[in-house]
């Protein structure tokens, strides 16, 4: 028994110093972790900047929406489309009763003016 505590005590020695090894490694890299995350103070000044341009853009985005909500919808301009078809066809048919008053006028002032002559030329 005696042969064997030996090569156990040896064992444990380089276990121990293995052990000792390993945790300063662990410890490095967990302080090397640590130190390359970035704080939150650190983070929010880096991130200003784009907070300015975040509000920027809402600023412009609400700009803009209030500018959509005066702009015709789809419906508007269908009913606008209608409508300016009704008055081209009421142009249409005002356009025909003007043509006629046209010509009735034309036949009207043909006898009208020769009243006219005759009358004319009996004063004279």
């Amino acid at each position: 028994m005696a042969d064997i505590v030996p090569p156990v005590a040896t064992w444990l020695e380089l276990l121990s110093a293995i052990g000792g090894i390993m945790g300063m490694i662990g410890g490095g890299m967990i302080w090397l972790v640590k130190n390359s995350l970035v704080t939150r103070p650190d983070l929010s000044k880096a991130l200003e900047p784009f907070g300015e341009q975040a509000d920027a853009a809402d600023r412009r985005l609400a700009v803009i929406e209030t500018e959509l909500r005066h702009m015709p919808t789809q419906r508007d301009l269908a009913n606008l489309t209608e409508r300016v078809a009704n008055l081209a066809t009421d142009v249409g048919k005002i356009s025909v009763g003007i043509d006629g008053i046209n010509n009735l006028l034309a036949r009207i002032e043909r006898p009208l003016n020769v009243l006219i002559d005759e009358r004319m030329k009996d004063n004279t």
